[in-house]
């Protein structure tokens, strides 16, 4: 069954959301390549091995998001629901400890309710992807980067997972500020006679 033809503008949207998926990946890999504490530190591992497995999660972030764009098929949109998916529980338990998740490399941003559904969005739109009914392959459609609507719909994912991307790190960090903020409780004037002030 193709989704296109059963309910129009479908498979156009789970592409996009492959393509996020995988775009998230980029930021992410390079953040535990070159930070690899912060997901450490964050994820509570203190073995001397630590950063050496972050750096082996980042690497194949990068490599998984190569394959899903410039490859694309089944097997890749498989891998990447399964990822996503297993990032879902890791944002969920750290969610529950109060903790961050370290995906980009930021220990101080703790995981939330966005977090985990932006990830089970990601992996169902990938696993609806693996089932073959929607292409996801950029590699295959290079040529259409050269006009104007490809150039667009590249930018558009591009933009899209720089936004998300804050909306992940930058929306905790924000709640988690004015949770420290107290603000004094609001001074009213004595009334006079007749409630007049």
């Amino acid at each position: 069954m193709q989704l296109g033809g059963a309910w129009p503008g479908t498979a156009a949207a789970v592409q996009v959301l492959v393509l996020l998926g995988a775009g998230l990946l980029v930021p992410a890999g390079v953040a535990k390549l070159r930070r690899p504490a912060d997901a450490a530190d964050a994820l509570g591992w203190r073995s001397a091995r630590a950063h050496l497995a972050v750096r082996t999660i980042g690497l194949g972030e990068l490599a998984l998001a190569v394959a899903v764009v410039a490859v694309g098929g089944r097997v890749a949109a498989a891998a990447l629901a399964s990822v996503y998916l297993a990032f879902a529980g890791v944002a969920l338990r750290q969610r529950g400890r109060g903790a961050s998740c370290g995906c980009f490399g930021q220990a101080e941003a703790p995981a939330g309710l966005l977090h985990v559904a932006v990830n089970v969005v990601i992996a169902a739109a990938a696993a609806v992807a693996s089932l073959g009914s929607v292409p996801v392959a950029v590699g295959t459609h290079l040529h259409d980067l050269g006009t104007g609507t490809g150039l667009l719909a590249a930018l558009v994912i591009v933009v899209a997972v720089a936004t998300v991307q804050q909306l992940l790190t930058g929306l905790p960090e924000l709640r988690a500020a004015t949770r420290r903020v107290t603000l004094p409780a609001p001074r009213t004037a004595p009334s006079g006679p007749g409630g007049v002030r």
